[in-house]
């Protein structure tokens, strides 16, 4: 089993690729259309070129992808410093919920989440080296066994 969560951390958890979208919007207002086309387009690619222990996960998180996306975009703040504390807290709340994953699992979910990031930086600039791995990074060198990413590199 994959996912040792209840349904609302599952449901949560679903959510990150959202959160780690529209961070990586970094102006004030909302999305662009190309921001919202390319989050889109690779929340799709996700669910068949994602590790295949991810898939499920994937597949589970585009479902509502596009409406979640869109209810976040319209409900934060303009200021792109607001949305960014608000968007942190939410990535900070799911990484406490990654925690009640397998080890490994959890490890493959946040360096795949952190290649989404790097994908949503070709479309905003600085927002990886600036924002998202630091996040993902911390957690994950404080929480998960180096051994075990060395483990997906094999």
């Amino acid at each position: 089993m994959k996912r040792p969560l209840n349904e609302k951390e599952w449901n949560q958890l679903l959510k990150a690729p959202v959160y780690i979208s529209l961070l990586a919007c970094r102006h004030d207002g909302k999305l662009l259309k190309k921001e919202k086309k390319g989050a889109i387009n690779l929340a799709h690619l996700r669910t068949y070129c994602a590790p295949k222990d991810l898939l499920e996960y994937y597949r589970d998180a585009e479902v509502n992808f596009k409406e979640y996306l869109e209810k976040y975009d319209d409900s934060l703040p303009e200021n792109y410093e607001e949305r960014k504390l608000i968007l942190k807290e939410k990535l900070s709340d799911l990484i406490k919920i990654s925690k009640n994953l397998y080890p490994y699992y959890r490890a493959k979910l946040i360096l795949s989440l952190e290649s989404f990031g790097k994908h949503m930086a070709h479309v905003n600039d600085n927002f990886l080296q600036e924002m998202f791995i630091p996040i993902l990074m911390d957690h994950l060198n404080a929480d998960v066994d180096k051994n075990i990413i060395k483990l997906e590199n094999d």
